[in-house]
């Protein structure tokens, strides 16, 4: 697994690590500036979701696929290795996002822990449903395949977040119950298990 996590990890950075992460720095400082519009603060986290759908298409180009069934691993650990590492830069990329809010709060002399917790939650939970939803599909279909229900999803999840950060721009941040952000937060947790489970399972039946 180690070895799965390392070579996405170095495909990233060899394709297109250097350009989302200057992305991440634009869109950051961006948010810095303008405390009001958080889209700034939501979209870098929402486009990690998106790497796993291209290292599956730099698989699939470079007969990776195939390749792989002649290595000591199983189906079930390339699928994770793809889960694994989009988890783990989302989570850093949100740390990152959320440091900037709070450093941005204390500088304002607005911090407010309820606030980032309730920025976190929604954010993590948008996050995940990225790969939740379009993840099954293209180990299914493929990335060619799956292109366009990825291109519709990423669409849909974008649109949501534009119209959550102006709402939030309107009328401010209101800070739900904690029942319903730990359930919000759970829903989009178990979406994502299931996900995983449901993309070993096409994959484990996919002819490479």
């Amino acid at each position: 697994m180690k070895g799965l996590l390392l070579k996405d990890f170095y495909m990233l950075l060899s394709k297109n690590l250097r350009i989302f992460l200057l992305m991440l720095a634009v869109f950051l400082g961006i948010s810095f500036v303008d405390y009001g519009d958080i889209f700034f603060v939501i979209y870098p986290v929402l486009i990690t979701g998106i790497l796993p759908s291209n290292l599956q298409s730099y698989d699939e180009q470079s007969k990776w696929t195939s390749y792989s069934a002649a290595l000591p691993c199983s189906r079930a650990q390339i699928v994770s290795a793809k889960y694994l590492i989009c988890l783990l830069m989302e989570l850093a990329i949100l740390l990152l996002a959320i440091l900037v809010r709070a450093v941005q709060m204390l500088v304002r002399g607005v911090f407010a822990p309820l606030e980032l917790l309730t920025l976190a939650a929604g954010i993590l939970a948008l996050a995940l449903t990225i790969p939740a939803v379009t993840m099954p599909f293209l180990f299914k279909f493929g990335a060619e395949k799956g292109r366009l229900l990825f291109i519709l999803s990423i669409a849909l999840l974008t649109g949501i977040s534009t119209f959550a950060s102006i709402h939030i721009m309107d009328n401010g941040l209101t800070v739900p119950s904690g029942h319903l952000l730990a359930l919000v937060l759970l829903a989009a947790i178990a979406l994502y298990i299931g996900s995983w489970l449901l993309s070993i399972a096409f994959y484990q039946k996919k002819d490479l």
